[in-house]
């Protein structure tokens, strides 16, 4: 049986990649498989190779496009892709956190408390290390600015008077903290009560409301003060 020539096998590829762009202009990815929507991504990154093997590899390494996106590049480069596919994945999971923080930075940010707990998600749900994240809100609270510590939440690791003082200097009337937990248990621990509670003692000295303190998971989140 003759065998397809390197032309006819590189018209099957664009062809194939041709219908997968069409199928997401159709209806987007939500008929997309996990390893086609990273076929998809990879087709425009590497157009002339097959990329549904690499992309299949990737998924069984990775579970979820989510999980994906968060990976370091080591991790990226060990399972095949070129440093420059891998940086390139970094790069999309920043561009995504930039679209959810402009997203919220243009009006009031609890108008919308699913697209708030998307925002903590993208920001801190795939992180590695324990993060505290903490947003400082106007009187018709929309976002005026961040603050970010790694490390475990207590008052060693970060003072409540670095987050009041930023807040006075943004002008806050409000902040909102979350914190990331990569076990993905979203149960309190008791310094993150501690610090709930000396955080709330701290802000009203100087009149700015604690709206919330979150707890963030991959999957998952819980209001300490709900």
């Amino acid at each position: 049986m003759k065998q397809p020539d390197e032309a006819a096998l590189a018209r099957q590829r664009e062809g194939h990649r041709a219908r997968l762009r069409e199928r997401f202009l159709r209806g987007g990815l939500d008929s997309f498989p996990p390893y086609e929507t990273v076929e998809l991504m990879l087709s425009f990154l590497m157009p002339r190779r097959d990329m549904k093997p690499l992309a299949k590899h990737l998924m069984e390494r990775f579970s979820t496009v989510s999980a994906l996106l968060d990976a370091e590049l080591p991790e990226l480069e060990a399972c095949g892709l070129s440093n420059r596919a891998a940086v390139f994945i970094r790069f999309l999971r920043s561009m995504i956190t930039l679209y959810r923080t402009e997203k919220v930075s243009d009006r009031p940010l609890l108008q919308n408390n699913d697209e708030v707990a998307a925002f903590l998600q993208t920001k801190l749900g795939g992180l590695k290390k324990e993060t505290l994240h903490v947003l400082y809100l106007d009187a018709g609270r929309r976002l005026l600015g961040t603050s970010e510590w790694a490390g475990t939440v207590n008052r060693a690791a970060v003072p409540p008077r670095e987050i009041v003082e930023r807040a006075l200097l943004l002008r806050a009337s409000s902040i909102l903290l979350a914190h990331n937990h990569p076990s993905g248990d979203c149960r309190p621990s008791a310094a993150d009560l501690q610090f709930t509670k000396e955080m709330l003692a701290a802000v009203d000295l100087f009149g700015i409301r604690l709206l919330d303190h979150i707890i963030i998971t991959r999957n998952s989140c819980l209001s300490l003060l709900e």
